[in-house]
């Protein structure tokens, strides 16, 4: 049974008026992130100088893209981390590395 604060997941989603542009901002900047052992998160500096590119100004604009990217970036995080480990939903077991990386 669905808890009371649950709520159905429409896809894609229904966004705010204008949340396309900070959306379409936080999928060009994923590319930036660096990646070690895991994926870490969007730099500064990458959305510092998107922002500048696309004429974001300093103030409040840039202030609301980098929370809004924030925001988005850890739930990517989140999700990212939850599958970490995992091939194809599967724990990922030595006898399933030995069979992907053979």
């Amino acid at each position: 049974m669905a808890g009371a604060d649950e709520r159905p997941v429409s896809w894609p989603p229904e966004l705010l008026p204008g949340a396309d542009e900070l959306l379409s901002a936080f999928w060009a900047l994923c590319s930036d992130r660096q990646v070690a052992m895991s994926e870490g998160p969007i730099p500064f500096s990458a959305i510092n100088q998107w922002a500048a590119r696309q004429g974001v100004d300093g103030g409040d604009e840039f202030a609301t893209l980098m929370r809004c990217v924030r925001v988005m970036d850890d739930e990517w995080l989140k999700s990212a981390r939850r599958h970490d480990g995992q091939v194809e939903g599967r724990p990922l077991t030595p006898e399933l590395f030995d069979a992907v990386f053979r």
